[in-house]
């Protein structure tokens, strides 16, 4: 199956809003039409970076959700699973000529097979049980930092700057 002429596909952690989709040169404010459309099973927040580099929630969207949102060339935008504060992937296109407004698919992240299990686990015992049960320690360790790190986001709400620089290390 061919691409279709004109047509980009492009993988990443977040999306950049491209150059405005007008003729006008050097107009970095003007307003951009973006779609985004939540391809997982998780709620999913939406953030754009300010000009300062703060991540900002704009909305929060069901699974299998749409929003579209006005934006301008050049904002930045990252997704995070609301429950955890995941980062989402996304996959968009960039079209030539630039007359087709931008359209940004949501995708679950690239988990290994152990990972993925572990998150399962988490969702699965309470917290307070993780010791008692009988898990062996090399799991132990990755299932405790998942718990901690659910914990740590649903507490702390309110500071998301806070919260996704942590998430990153």
């Amino acid at each position: 199956m061919n691409r279709p002429e004109g047509r980009e596909s492009h993988r990443s952690d977040f999306y950049q809003v491209p150059a405005a989709y007008s003729n006008s040169v050097g107009e970095e404010r003007q307003p951009v039409q973006v779609g985004f459309l939540n391809c997982t099973y998780r709620h999913c927040d939406i953030y754009w970076l300010s000009d300062q580099n703060n991540p900002v929630l704009y909305c929060t969207i069901p699974p299998r959700g749409f929003v579209n949102v006005r934006s301008y060339a050049f904002h930045k935008w990252i997704f995070r699973d609301h429950g955890t504060f995941e980062r989402l992937r996304c996959q968009y296109y960039t079209h030539t000529p630039r007359f087709v407004p931008p359209f940004v698919f949501i995708l679950h992240p690239d988990l290994s097979l152990l990972r993925r299990c572990v998150e399962v686990v988490v969702d699965q015992i309470n917290a307070g049980r993780i010791q008692r049960d009988d898990i062996p320690g090399q799991y132990l360790k990755l299932i405790e930092k998942t718990t901690s790190r659910k914990i740590f986001f649903q507490s702390d709400v309110d500071n998301t700057t806070v919260k996704l620089e942590k998430l990153e290390h």
